[in-house]
C-alpha cells in the first residue's frame, strides 16, 4: 500500500495551480481552454483555484490542448518514486 498524506482539497489546489502555471507558459487563456473543452471560463477558473474537483477526463483533454503529458499536470506529491 502507498499512503498519500494529502486530502482532496490540497490535491485540487495543487493540480489547479499546475494547470494555471502550464497554461500561462503555453500562452493560452482560460477562454481558449474553455472553448476547446466546451465549458465555461468560470469552470476553468474554478479548476485552477482548486475550488472544484476536476474529472480525470478533463485533465487528459487539457493536457492534449497544451500538448503536454498528463503527468506534467499531476502534483509531484502524487507521483510515485521508483527506486532501482
Amino acid at each position: 500500500k502507498i499512503a498519500i498524506k494529502m486530502n482532496s482539497k490540497e490535491i485540487n489546489k495543487i493540480l489547479g495551480s499546475n494547470i494555471k502555471e502550464i497554461r500561462k507558459k503555453h500562452k493560452k487563456t482560460r477562454r481558449e481552454i474553455a472553448k476547446n473543452l466546451n465549458v465555461s471560463t468560470k469552470s476553468v477558473e474554478q479548476w485552477e483555484r482548486g475550488e472544484v474537483m476536476i474529472k480525470f477526463s478533463w485533465i487528459v483533454l487539457i493536457a492534449n490542448i497544451l500538448e503536454i503529458c498528463v503527468t506534467d499536470l499531476i502534483p509531484n506529491q502524487l507521483k510515485l518514486k521508483h527506486e532501482l
